[in-house]
């Protein structure tokens, strides 16, 4: 029952916050206990393709920085 309720909680919590990754990975971890592991598998590919859109902002935000940087020493 209690992995059942985490399972309820975190899929509630991924609705609310879908770029929150440590719900998907609280997800992924309640389906897997429950030998839900395609499903699991799935919460965790929605992990990383967080993880790679962050990395990919985060890398433009530098980029700019960079620039802006460049701009201001000219």
């Amino acid at each position: 029952y209690a992995v059942h309720k985490a399972s309820q909680d975190a899929l509630k919590s991924t609705q609310i916050m879908p770029t929150f990754t440590r719900s998907w990975i609280n997800l992924g971890h309640s389906l897997r206990f429950l030998r839900k592991y395609d499903e699991a598998i799935e919460c965790y590919k929605v992990v990383a393709t967080i993880q790679i859109d962050r990395s990919d902002e985060m890398k433009e935000q530098i980029r700019k920085k960079k620039e802006a940087h460049r701009a201001q020493k000219t």
